[in-house]
């Protein structure tokens, strides 16, 4: 158990990490921005300590300043909350050669995981089945339009680093699917920094397949070692932003859960494998 972690977010999400914290004993320190120095997270905190200005990119995201502030404090692990850099795997990394924990992912399975195009690669490798689409190398315009022409439309275009409702466009018909893909790379460039797409098919029950796949993901956190409650989650769109909210539903059938059981050992399966061959690849 750590002594001391460093709280590398705001707000809630900081207050909630540092309650736990307290229960088990460990010190917390704060980090906040110009417009958090009144924020609850400073008070609750056992230290606080002033990052940077009101932007994200000028506090919350400046990775670098955050390490030093851990080793100036004596903090032995980050706890990155969710968002800002909690999946970064740059900063996961320079975590682990600061000396300091990094409580989440490795960067290895963030950097697997954390693209929508990687992630799909490893686990198609891992025979967890898929939404049709493409999700490949081959990023050129003419031959992206042919394998949305192959897939069937309406299709939909995603950022492979995208989030948040960002870097997503709906395809009807092929002669839309070029000034569709220009406009989803310039945000996606514009908000991540990287404009590479993948292609999925807009089936009629593609809100089926997205619940199996937030299944899976909510799967890997609590089904392997608890099993499924006598509830389940279903999804009902924002399409605003085609983002997702969680909401309450019947327990799902005992074939789904046992399904659901074999992906989630497939998925930790490729991951572990992910590990251990990064382990060993360090030890040698």
């Amino acid at each position: 158990m750590f002594s001391k972690i460093l709280i590398a977010n705001r707000g809630e999400i900081a207050c909630r990490v540092a309650a736990t914290a307290k229960r088990l004993g460990v010190s917390t320190v704060a980090v906040y921005s110009d417009a958090d120095r009144e924020a609850k997270h400073v008070a609750v905190c056992d230290e606080a300590i002033y990052l940077g200005g009101s932007a994200p990119k000028d506090s919350y995201l400046k990775g670098d300043a955050i390490i030093a502030i851990a080793k100036q404090t004596g903090a032995e692990a980050i706890h990155p909350g969710y968002g800002f850099l909690s999946e970064n795997a740059d900063f996961a990394q320079a975590c682990q050669e600061a000396g300091l924990v990094f409580i989440g992912p490795s960067a290895e399975a963030i950097r697997a995981m954390g693209g929508k195009s990687e992630s799909k690669r490893l686990m198609e490798a891992a025979g967890v089945p898929l939404i049709p689409g493409y999700h490949g190398d081959n990023q050129d315009a003419q031959f992206l339009q042919q394998q949305a022409d192959d897939i069937g439309y309406p299709v939909l275009i995603k950022a492979s680093a995208g989030g948040g409702g960002k870097g997503m466009r709906i395809v009807e018909q092929s002669s839309d699917f070029i000034d569709l893909l220009d406009s989803c790379r310039r945000e996606a460039i514009t908000s991540f920094g990287n404009d590479q797409v993948l292609i999925e098919n807009m089936r009629s029950n593609h809100a089926i397949s997205k619940s199996k796949y937030l299944a899976i993901r909510m799967a890997i956190m609590c089904i392997c070692l608890s099993g499924i409650a006598p509830c389940s989650v279903a999804i009902k769109k924002y399409w605003k932003k085609r983002q997702h909210r969680v909401s309450i539903g019947p327990c799902v059938k005992r074939w789904v859960r046992l399904q659901l059981r074999r992906r989630v050992r497939l998925i930790m399966s490729a991951l572990a494998r992910l590990s251990l061959l990064w382990s060993s690849a360090k030890a040698r």
